[in-house]
This record gives structure tokens, C-alpha cells and sequence, in this order.
């Protein structure tokens, strides 16, 4: 089923493109690089091409020596990346370049949240126009493989790399390679990754040679308004209040640490999860629609689900909720690192496991996340991530990375998920199908109500799929183990996920005990 061509507009700053059989998305006209890097673009880049997105400087020689002088500071520690703004200058082929001269860069990756619609359904504004009800899909990688998503619509076929002569060449296809000189040359390829040898590239590496188009954009149509979005635009459902018993004490033990959407702002923050309020900070917080025109935005909500599923299988653990994602559901590379590292400057410890429900493809391992990720770490912390809800065997990031504890979905006894992604690097699993959790409360969309129930009218709870949920419930469960034995996160892992004998569902890992 296709992707609704108003879906597209809620990535607007995406683009997307193929390697090796990777189909992955990252942030248009920004690069991550090294130190080592920024002080080099002069020979890849014209001096109006490029700045320092996060910082603000003079000169691009004034940038430039800043960045050699952090590098000659390093001291042995690497000395700090940088994300990088491009103007008319084209991601992939600038990283090749990049790349191939030995110096460090990636794309701006892209990671998208992990709930999935269980229960779809399409609201009248959409069924008017021709969708049909019930095939709403709400991310670019809904489905399997990748089917329903803009990948198979007009922002990856219509990319300048499927554009071009380059897709002609059988030989060239399916390694996600561009043409690199438009100067009357033999025409020379640039490949992301580069593949095994041979592969023709030309000496020259300057990218000042390259066109200067930006990234193809989608062309998204009139359908802006939002209108056409479901009431629930992610998959949730609302459910009525199930009356659990809440925690009533002092917080201890394990710190949870869920980065997501961020926690619903007061007025929409269900009861369940009222004592984290005050220790919520306003830039951590979220609401049903930030763009303000009343309709749930596609993903808002899921880090207060998220916290909810902690809240009932570890009620009493010390929880904490911070923004990473946005209310599209989407993330950067860039963005989880810059909130790890404020992470790092804080008291991270061997009692402390943080939450990633999100995950995203890339042709590599998100390098320059995996280096953070090392310093966390470093530091004993456990992460546990989404798996995603592809239902592929190509490794999703973060949950992939080296230590992380990616985690795929069941829905009953040891059935996975027909969505849950899975393979090697999938340490374990949990039930991930039609999960009850905190939603918004006090919200009324204006949806208007149909055969006596209206469809947006929220009261704090909700219904939603997804590996999304299966992540924290494994979270909640290292948390009771630590409560119960005394011991680290790390020791925790390995008693419910790692240690032998431990009950394993094929290409899932682990079907860890939950308390």
C-alpha cells in the first residue's frame, strides 16, 4: 500500500538514497566531520559553499583554523566533530570525497520512532480524497521491505542518482554511486561506502567540479494542510482508563533514562505519570500539536507511551524523560549525540540504562554515533533500543551498534511481531503488540465524532504496536533485576538477556522475563 503523498511533507528536510541495499535517509545539505576535516573543506569546497551549522564564526579561514587548533589541542581525545552546513552542494558525493582522501564524515542520518499502527485507520478527509480506510501508514519505512514508503515514491526515484545517466549503467546500479566530474572528462564514479575494487574513480577529487543542484525534494502536491492526517495519526488508539494502582513513594534504585518525543506538557500529562511534572524541564516536554492547527501531530505522544510502559513494569524506579525526537517521529544522528553527550556531562553511572525507541538504516554504522556511544558506555550505562518495525534482517541503528541491547517485538509466546525487525544483532525481545500505555489526557481534537465515539477525544490513555514497546518493557525488566540482586546494569544484562540457557526465539535473541 502506498505512502499518502501528504505524509511526505512531515520530512520535508529528508532525503533519501540506496547503497549496497541499504535504503536510508539523512538531514539535506548537512555532513558530520571531524576537526581534521573542517580544516581541509577549502580543498574540496568554495568559501561561500559551507559553515559550522552549530557555531558562529567569521571567515572561513577563521573556521578552519579554529578547527585545526581543537585538533592540535586533541591531547590523545579525539577533538570535537562538527556538523556542517552545505549550501548547493550535493551530501553524498562531498562525504565520498570526503572519505576517499582518509578523512572522517558522514551524513546526517536520519532515525525515525518505532510505533506501528496495528490498527490503522484513515479519517474521512482522506477517504474523501480516494485513500482507503484502514491503509494508513504513518513513517518512510513502514512495511516490508520498504514498500509504502518514500523510497518507493518520489524522493528516492527522483533523486539526482536515480535521475541520471549513472542508474543506466547495470554495473553502477545498485552501488549507490554518482557521477563525480562534469568537466569534459571520462566520466569518473564516486561510490558511499566505496565498493571492493575495481571502481573507476577519477584522481580528481574536488568537488568544486560537482553540479551545485541541491538534493532533489519531493514534489509533495497541495495537500499541506495536515487535514488528511488520522486522528491518531501514528497507529494509536485511544482506550479508556484501565485503573492501575499507582506508585506512591520515593523514587530509587535503577535511573531510567527515556530519550523520545520528550514528556506531554502538564495540562495533557496523564495522572499516571504525574510526579514526573516537576522534574520534567520545559525543553523536554511535549504537545499534541506544535504546529497548533488541533490535530494530533503524527508521533506526538510517544515518549509519554513510552514512559508509561517503564512506569507499570518498574513502577518506583527513578524515570527520567528527555527530547530527542520530534513530533514527526523524527531524530538526527547529530541531535542524539549532542543530547548523549549533555548525558555525559551529568552523573552517568552503572546504575543507569537509557531508552532508545527509534532506529534508522545507514550504509555504515553511524560512526560518529558509535563513538559517543562508547563514551557512554565507557561509563557503564546500558542502552536498549528498538529494533524497528521493517520486518528485514538489515542491521537498524542505534539498536545495532556494538553493546547496545536492540530489542524486536512479540505478540504472543515466542510469535515475533509481523513487523518486528530481526537477525543476529537483535539481543532480545518482548511483547510489542497492542501494548495499553499513558497517552495525552484532556485533548479533543476536531475530528467529529463517528457512531457515537470521537476518534481524537483523549483521556490519557492508548492502544499503539510497535518495537517501540518492546524496548522499554526490556528496560523495566534490567531495572527490577538490578532492584532485586543489588547489581549493575551491566550485570543485570547479562542475568536476563546474555546468560546461557536462557529461552531465545529465532532471529529475535533473547524473550527476556518480565516481572
Amino acid at each position: 500500500m502506498a505512502l499518502h503523498i501528504a505524509q511526505l511533507e512531515w520530512y520535508p528536510d529528508l532525503a533519501f538514497s540506496n547503497a549496497h541495499g541499504v535504503t536510508f535517509a539523512y538531514k539535506r545539505n548537512q555532513v558530520i566531520v571531524t576537526a581534521e576535516a573542517v580544516a581541509n573543506l577549502d580543498r574540496f569546497l568554495e568559501d561561500d559553499q559551507w559553515d559550522i551549522a552549530d557555531r558562529t564564526r567569521g571567515r572561513d579561514r577563521d573556521r578552519a583554523e579554529h578547527a585545526q587548533a581543537e585538533l592540535d589541542r586533541g591531547e590523545g581525545d579525539h577533538a570535537p566533530d562538527y556538523l556542517i552546513g552545505l549550501r548547493g552542494v550535493e551530501v553524498l558525493p562531498l562525504v565520498t570525497a570526503l572519505r576517499a582522501t582518509g578523512l572522517s564524515a558522514e551524513p546526517n542520518y536520519a532515525m525515525f520512532a518505532q510505533g506501528y499502527p496495528r490498527k490503522p485507520h484513515v479519517g474521512a478527509a482522506a477517504v474523501a480524497k480516494g485513500a482507503t480506510p484502514g491503509a494508513f501508514q504513518p513513517g518512510p519505512f513502514y512495511g516490508s521491505p520498504f514498500y509504502g514508503s518514500p523510497f518507493y515514491g518520489s524522493p528516492f526515484y527522483g533523486s539526482p542518482f536515480y535521475g541520471s545517466p549513472s542508474y543506466d549503467n547495470p554495473s553502477q546500479a545498485s552501488l549507490g554511486c554518482v557521477p563525480m566530474c562534469v568537466a569534459p572528462v571520462p566520466v569518473a564514479w564516486v561510490c558511499f561506502p566505496p565498493p571492493p575494487p575495481p571502481c573507476p574513480t577519477h584522481p580528481c577529487l574536488c568537488l568544486k567540479c560537482l553540479p551545485t543542484k541541491p538534493d532533489a525534494r519531493a514534489k509533495l502536491g497541495e495537500s499541506g494542510c495536515g487535514r488528511d492526517r488520522t486522528p491518531l495519526g501514528s497507529g494509536a488508539e485511544s482506550v479508556p482508563d484501565p485503573m492501575l494502582p499507582r506508585f506512591k513513594g520515593t523514587r530509587g534504585g535503577a535511573t531510567i533514562i527515556v530519550l523520545d518525543t520528550g514528556l506531554a506538557v502538564k495540562r495533557h500529562l496523564p495522572s499516571y505519570l504525574g510526579d514526573l511534572d516537576a522534574g520534567t524541564p520545559k525543553g523536554d516536554r511535549d504537545l499534541p500539536s506544535e504546529d497548533g492547527d488541533q490535530y494530533l501531530d503524527p508521533f506526538a505522544g510517544h515518549g509519554t507511551f513510552v514512559a508509561g510502559v517503564v512506569e507499570q513494569r518498574a513502577p518506583g524506579r527513578n524515570l527520567r524523560v528527555g527530547r530527542v525526537l520530534n513530533t514527526v517521529g523524527v531524530t538526527y544522528e547529530w541531535s542524539l549525540i549532542q543530547k548523549l553527550d549533555s548525558l555525559l556531562a551529568g552523573n552517568l553511572d552503572k546504575d543507569t540504562i537509557i531508552n532508545l525507541s527509534f532506529s534508522g538504516f545507514a550504509p555504515t554504522e553511524m560512526e560518529f554515533l558509535q563513538e559517543t556511544m562508547k563514551e557512554v558506555q565507557a561509563q557503564q550505562v546500558v542502552v536498549v533500543a528498538a529494533a524497528g518495525n521493517e520486518g528485514v534482517d538489515a542491521p537498524a541503528y542505534p539498536a545495532a551498534l556494538p553493546g547496545v541491547v536492540g530489542v524486536g517485538a512479540l505478540e504472543t509466546g515466542d510469535t515475533p511481531a509481523e513487523f518486528t525487525n530481526h537477525g543476529d544483532w537483535v539481543r532480545a525481545c518482548a511483547p510489542g503488540v497492542d501494548i495499553v500505555s499513558c497517552f495525552f489526557n484532556n485533548f479533543n481534537g476536531p475530528s467529529p465524532p463517528a457512531n457515537g465515539v470521537d476518534p481524537d477525544k483523549l483521556t490519557g490513555w492508548a492502544r499503539w504496536s510497535g518495537t517501540s514497546f518492546a524496548a522499554p518493557a526490556v528496560a523495566a525488566a534490567l531495572a527490577n533485576e538490578m532492584a532485586a540482586s543489588g547489581c549493575s546494569a551491566a550485570e543485570a544484562v547479562v542475568k536476563r538477556v546474555d546468560a546461557s540457557g536462557l529461552p531465545t526465539v529465532p532471529g529475535l535473541g533473547t524473550r527476556v522475563k518480565l516481572d
